[in-house]
């Protein structure tokens, strides 16, 4: 009787594929009992046990998917609802644009979401309890809570999923006061409120000491945003706890650092932050006074320089065509731009924008902040010029 090897845990016996124990042993023949199965697979055996097994890390990967799935869908909506979303320390973006096969596409980071998240809120099943309660929030008394929250209602209209947006960035929002604040902070009241009452109290005392009115406002329950619609998760600004408020925001603008520091080498005037925060920190009313100065020297040599190089092109025009005839039609503020390293990294849209002054703000209405203990977001990173919180 030949046996010929076969295949792994086979041997052959008559023309037959016979199993054995182990793939190139003898032949042992098995009782009926134990004969086991032949199947097809690698080693021509059906293990239940390996089979079971098996299911069980196929669940696990399933799960895996659909956590990964519906978390893409959670920073698809963010993204559509609010734009740029970036963890709590300003250095992953959460999602990206990538080309491919000739077309942009958004390419979203789900498992560094999911790991911040978890670390955040907990198991990603605690997340989902405390989105649902979030989600209760909003729709309580009639959805009043949900006017006070981002996205505003143009965006709203653009986006019939927009409230489960909303829920997932209210849920971001809320843990991060409760951690700071403690859980019994009920801070849908804080909200529908819009400031604090110790807010409430110091602007108060600026309107009456100042005596002229003033455009202000700002509260937003948000994570901190920076330049370009940038949202921290895991942060919350100071505009979302109503100790903060923007003055005259149309006219004072929030400033990138790389932008601030190109006006102040256009300039020539100093300007650092390091030197405003400590000027404007001091109890000494002539120092925070100094930090004022040094900005509005900065606005007003910015308008000047700018105004004179532009006439200085208008004259020289009008002299090569001779008097009395009018130069022709020329944007002499783009030549300007075109001619000076400095207002070109600015960008044209961006100079053309603030040539008039990126700063308005009266000393007298400034004053009466410093004395109230307001911070000025000047010196911030980067400068916000229309800010002040406590």
């Amino acid at each position: 009787m030949s046996r010929i090897p076969g295949s792994l845990g086979l041997s052959m016996q008559r023309g037959q594929m016979i199993p054995h124990r182990g793939p190139l042993c003898g032949f042992l023949p098995f009782s009926a009992a134990d004969t086991p199965a032949v199947t097809p697979g690698p080693t021509g055996i059906n293990d239940k046990a390996a089979a079971k097994a098996n299911g069980k890390t196929e669940a696990k990967k399933d799960a895996k998917t659909t956590e990964e799935k519906n978390a893409e869908t959670e920073l698809d909506l963010l993204r559509r609802l609010y734009g740029t979303m970036k963890n709590s320390s300003n250095t992953k973006a959460y999602f990206s644009k990538v080309k491919k096969d000739k077309k942009t596409v958004w390419v979203y980071d789900t498992k560094e979401y999911i790991k911040d998240r978890k670390a955040f809120f907990g198991s990603t099943k605690d997340y989902e309890d405390y989105k649902k309660k979030a989600n209760e929030d909003l729709d309580a008394d009639n959805e009043k809570l949900r006017r006070y929250v981002d996205p505003p209602k143009a965006v709203r209209k653009k986006h019939v999923d927009w409230k489960n947006g909303q829920a997932v960035f209210y849920a971001w929002v809320k843990k991060k006061f409760e951690k700071d604040h403690g859980t019994k902070s009920e801070y849908s009241k804080i909200i529908k409120a819009q400031k604090s009452d110790k807010l409430k109290k110091a602007l108060a005392t600026v309107k009456k000491d100042y005596g002229k009115s003033f455009a202000s406002g700002g509260f937003n329950p948000r994570p901190i945003k920076r330049p370009g619609g940038i949202y921290l998760l895991g942060t919350i600004s100071e505009h979302a706890v109503g100790n903060a408020i923007d003055i005259e925001s149309t006219k004072n603008p929030q400033i990138d650092t790389w932008r601030w520091n190109r006006i102040v080498a256009y300039t020539g005037k100093k300007a650092s932050r390091s030197d405003l925060r400590t000027k404007w920190k001091s109890k000494d009313q002539k120092r925070a006074k100094e930090a004022y100065d040094a900005v509005k020297a900065l606005n007003d040599e910015w308008v000047s320089k700018l105004e004179k190089a532009v006439k200085k092109l208008e004259e020289d025009a009008k002299k090569k065509a001779g008097a009395p005839k009018a130069a022709p039609k020329v944007d002499y503020l783009d030549r300007v731009i075109d001619a000076d390293e400095n207002l070109k990294r600015l960008k044209k849209q961006w100079v053309k924008k603030w040539k008039d002054g990126f700063f308005s703000l009266e000393w007298a209405l400034v004053k009466e902040l410093h004395e109230e203990a307001f911070d000025w977001g000047v010196h911030f990173n980067p400068p916000d010029l229309h800010h002040f919180e406590l």
